[in-house]
């Protein structure tokens, strides 16, 4: 048995041991674009890999955004442990319920743009070619699931979040899923119709050759930031928030070069770093993607290895 630790996206390994950290996400007032920057950060060995943890959770701004943190770790973890047992189908256990709350969930996190990978029925896990996701359990909804389990003895077995047991607004997927919950209550077919309409969506051309987002790995759209430009309201110039003044004069105060990833973010985790706090460290992943598919990575080698020199082996 393969176990694995939420913890275990931190733990530092190879000759360069170090982390992505957010310097700043620049969402001052008047700005004509947003701006997520991050540097290379010796990783600070008097922290363990649990401390890391609970301090990226801390960082982040809501229950969704932790919420939304802890499925992308979960993925990665889950197609680590399917590459090191060398198993290329992926069998997920997301019931019909699940698929059409994720739905409405994923769409009103912006992740629209890869959601025929995230809850389609064979698709790519994380945009992976070695590794296949299966989810056969998407024609039964939750509560014939539970019958199910009652009449043959079988163990139920909940794997609780951040807002489990939360009423329903502390967050976007606690509140996506008792609405399904309830229409389906009312209306049975609700989940059925949601699922037949799953079948039917197909990732649009583009996505199929975008850049992956340094974070959840998911197609980043390349218009992202003109869209969120668009929706966003700024507030005044003088009514600049206390965690936006931070932001700026963390950014203004801090010296070392920082590295521009904006385009290589999705738009939904472009929300989620949106009120993240500055400092905040990304896990270890983050920084294997951005140098396994970022085009210009050998041009800024050398910058990169000026950043961390002071801790080469």
């Amino acid at each position: 048995c393969i176990v694995a630790r939420l913890e275990d996206v931190f733990a530092l390994e190879g000759d360069q041991p170090a982390l992505l950290e957010l310097v700043h996400a620049t969402i001052a007032p008047g700005t004509s674009r947003d701006q997520f920057c991050v540097r290379l950060a010796k990783g600070d060995e008097s922290m363990s890999s649990r401390e890391r943890l609970r301090a990226l959770f801390a960082g982040l701004g809501s229950a969704t955004d932790r919420e939304d943190m802890l499925d992308i770790i979960k993925s990665f973890l889950l197609a680590r442990l399917a590459r090191q047992a060398q198993c290329s189908p992926l069998l997920l256990g997301d019931s019909g319920t699940r698929i059409a709350a994720k739905l409405v969930s994923l769409t009103s996190r912006g992740r629209g743009f890869s959601l025929p990978l995230e809850v389609g029925a064979e698709a790519p896990f994380l945009g992976s070619s070695d590794v296949t996701a299966y989810r056969p359990m998407r024609e039964y909804i939750m509560k014939e699931i539970a019958f199910f389990n009652l009449w043959t003895g079988q163990r139920s077995v909940v794997v609780p979040t951040f807002t489990t047991g939360a009423p329903e607004a502390a967050s976007i997927d606690r509140l996506t899923e008792a609405f399904v919950v309830g229409l389906d209550r009312d209306f049975a077919s609700t989940v059925s119709t949601v699922c037949r309409t799953v079948q039917k969506l197909e990732l649009r051309p583009e996505a199929k050759t975008a850049a992956q987002c340094i974070v959840c790995r998911m197609p980043a759209e390349a218009n992202a930031q003109e869209w969120r430009n668009r929706l966003t309201v700024n507030v005044a110039p003088d009514r600049q928030s206390p965690l936006e003044q931070q932001r700026v004069s963390t950014s203004s105060a801090d010296s070392q070069p920082s590295l521009d990833v904006t385009s290589r973010l999705c738009y939904s985790c472009q929300s989620l770093l949106h009120f993240a706090k500055p400092g905040v460290a990304l896990p270890a992943f983050c920084l294997e993607n951005y140098r396994e598919h970022d085009n210009d990575f050998q041009q800024r080698r050398e910058d990169l290895r000026q950043q961390i020199e002071e801790f080469l082996i």
